[in-house]
């Protein structure tokens, strides 16, 4: 019997096989989601949505694709930092859902968008890919090394509903000619949405691309503008922005949109989609 190939550490090459939660355990506890089942799903463009395996425990999500090193060094660092910024936003009791208890300083917003980029390839080697890869291949450089790019776009709201939920994507929804087109993917392009309890988080990159932020209708049939975070500028509140949605599907859908040009043809776009939704109502 042929011994099964060892595996190197995703984000350093060391030698793989330290566990880490994709969902931090100290998120999951602080959600209360760490014994809920979630189901993986492969959303494709001709298939549609599809299971992937078993239902699993939110705070059962582990990949054993790092070493020790990066896991008990700079991971478990960043793990306490951005337990700092979001801890309070993700428990079940946080009934505050107003737009300016959003607020976040540019220090503040660089943990997190590194703690979302090193979430999300943690999430990609957790959840079946499918196809297609859902990350570009130096993503995880990016956030071993701190060198976040500065075309990554991210944006919150609160969700009236709270779930744990999660979307990743190499492709992302353009809008051009006044008109919605499927999806694009660029040379580094990623899509990362989270719902964790009320709280929700987008963080998108494609350098190619001018992405803009677009008015949508809030849970409350209200036009909002989402609030923005990228390079820690955050627009100025007015009377009719709540940034409180009702579903996660429109949270991500309606929000930050792309008129860039794709930089693959057409017939080779990416039109599919890691995802994970939570069986809580």
């Amino acid at each position: 019997m042929s011994k099964r190939a060892k595996r190197n550490c995703v984000f350093c090459d060391g030698p793989a096989g330290s566990k880490e939660h994709a969902l931090a355990d100290w998120l999951a506890k602080a959600m209360g989601y760490e014994c809920e089942p979630v189901m993986p799903f492969t959303l494709g463009a001709q298939c549609g949505l599809q299971k992937q395996g078993g239902y699993r425990a939110a705070g059962k999500l582990i990949t054993k694709r790092v070493c020790s090193e990066c896991n008990g060094g700079w991971m478990c660092e960043l793990e306490g930092k951005v337990k700092g910024v979001i801890g309070e936003w993700v428990t079940p009791q946080r009934a505050d859902l107003k737009r300016e208890s959003l607020a976040i300083s540019r220090e503040e917003l660089a943990v997190l968008n590194r703690w979302l980029v090193k979430t999300a390839c943690c999430l990609s080697h957790v959840v079946p890919k499918g196809s297609v890869e859902k990350l570009p291949s130096n993503a995880t450089k990016w956030c071993k090394d701190n060198m976040i790019p500065e075309s990554l776009k991210i944006y919150a709201a609160w969700i009236k509903d709270p779930v744990f939920a999660m979307k990743l994507s190499r492709g992302f929804r353009i809008f051009n000619g006044g008109t919605f087109h499927g999806n694009q993917q660029h040379s580094e392009s990623f899509d990362l949405s989270l719902q964790l309890n009320h709280f929700a988080v987008r963080v998108a990159n494609v350098p190619e691309a001018d992405w803009t932020v677009m008015s949508c209708m809030d849970a409350d049939g209200t036009y909002c503008t989402p609030n923005f975070w990228s390079h820690g500028i955050q627009p100025p509140d007015s009377d009719q922005d709540s940034c409180v949605f009702d579903t996660f599907e429109k949270f991500t859908k309606v929000c930050v949109v792309s008129t860039g040009s794709p930089q693959i043809s057409k017939d080779e776009a990416i039109k599919a989609s890691l995802s994970l939704q939570s069986l809580i109502p």
